[in-house]
């Protein structure tokens, strides 16, 4: 066996998920009750910082947004002058959202169910390939909101913890998806020395623009609102998103 085969053989493989559209999707009679929780969190977040009342995610296209960049926008959407919706303020509102993470992690499942096929390669990849395959998330959710959903769902259990719980998060990271991809990968090279290949999973075109800017390669999947021929027309992604 040659010197390089046995080193690719040796090496692991660093898999990261988006979480809406990708892990799970939103149920629910009307957009009160689809992924709620997730929702009153803005509400939350909003309400304190810029003083607006009720305000709604829904209110505005936000498909495939890290939260940093949807608070934004809905600020400025309830008519906040957009010079006023500084990064600090932003900031702030994330924080609001993650303490409402936190205090809230058991109920995030309302609204939201695992799309099909999800436990089953999650629970095959953290019990037949634990030594193998490092299992981490790379999502736009505050991160007490993207695991609270993992945990309150049943799922939070087949990804990967020793030494380090490995994803990076656009809530508290960075509001582009390509800098999480990479923040991932740093995240998960400072606890494992030994990563090879990285793929990232998801179902916007910018998470597939993120994975090809971040370093990993793509995976696309149909279980949110774009088709394939929309995921495949990415073919060299060249700004951040």
């Amino acid at each position: 066996m040659s010197t390089s085969v046995q080193q690719q053989q040796d090496t692991r493989i660093l898999v990261t998920f988006d979480v809406d559209g990708t892990l799970v999707r939103s149920v629910g009679a009307n957009s009160a009750e689809r992924n709620r929780w997730h929702h009153l969190a803005f509400a939350a977040g909003m309400k304190e910082v810029f003083d607006i009342i009720d305000a709604d995610v829904t209110a505005i296209p936000h498909h495939g947004m890290t939260d940093m960049l949807i608070a934004r926008d809905l600020a400025v959407h309830y008519g906040c002058p957009p010079e006023e919706v500084t990064d600090d303020k932003v900031a702030a509102v994330m924080k609001v959202m993650d303490k409402f993470g936190r205090e809230h992690f058991d109920k995030f499942g309302e609204g939201l169910e695992i799309l099909p096929g999800v436990h089953s390669l999650l629970k095959t990849l953290s019990e037949n390939y634990k030594d193998k395959v490092i299992v981490g998330l790379v999502t736009g959710n505050v991160e007490s909101i993207g695991w609270a959903k993992m945990r309150a769902l049943g799922i939070e259990q087949y990804f990967t913890t020793d030494p380090i719980r490995v994803g990076a998060f656009g809530g508290n990271d960075s509001p582009y998806r390509t800098e999480l991809v990479r923040m991932a990968r740093s995240k998960a090279d400072s606890a494992f020395p030994d990563i090879g290949k990285h793929f990232h999973v998801g179902d916007a075109p910018s998470d597939i623009e993120a994975a090809i800017d971040g370093g990993a390669f793509a995976i696309g999947v149909t279980t949110g609102t774009f088709t394939a021929e929309q995921l495949d027309s990415v073919q060299q992604a060249t700004s951040e998103n």
